[in-house]
């Protein structure tokens, strides 16, 4: 398993730690052996996580055509969750009981920060008086199936439109 290592500066790196635990570990850069002799040249810590940001977009659909790549305005204050979806069949494992929930911002953003490695499904509520066009991931049903592997998910997108064609 893969695990993000961030830098307590402003640089990221990412290294493969086997079964390593999360946490804040130091480590240590040593010169190669028969360089300069064996000794240690750097300490610094890192944070360990295998803990990811799922993110997207709902936005509104004003010619109501679906089209994802048309850049539509976003819909603000909507509901969406993300529940733990083993299977990946499209149905929570535990419905009713979001792994988390949040609310769009400006532009229509979203986003579940410290996702666990794991299959999901991301579910949005639609405004009253809107029909759901289209989402990243078919069939165009407020779902999108997401596999957080090693890195954060983006463009997680959904469309509204109250003039659905």
């Amino acid at each position: 398993m893969k695990y993000r290592i961030r830098h307590t500066t402003t640089y990221e790196y990412e290294y493969l730690f086997p079964l390593n635990p999360e946490g804040v570990y130091d480590f240590y850069a040593t010169a190669k052996e028969g360089t300069e002799g064996l000794a240690v040249i750097g300490t610094t810590s890192h944070e360990i996580s295998n803990k990811f940001d799922v993110s997207g977009e709902v936005r509104d659909d004003v010619d109501g055509d679906g089209d994802l790549a048309d850049s539509d305005a976003g819909l603000v204050g909507l509901t969406v969750e993300i529940f733990v979806d083993a299977n990946q069949d499209g149905i929570p494992d535990t419905p009713g009981t979001p792994y988390q929930s949040t609310t769009t911002t400006t532009g229509g953003a979203y986003t579940f920060t410290d996702i666990p490695v794991g299959n999901y499904v991301i579910i949005e509520t639609n405004p009253p008086s809107y029909t759901s066009t289209n989402d990243i991931d078919a069939p165009n049903d407020d779902k999108i199936l997401v596999d957080v592997v090693n890195a954060d998910v983006t463009g997680q997108d959904f469309l509204d439109s109250q003039n659905a064609q």
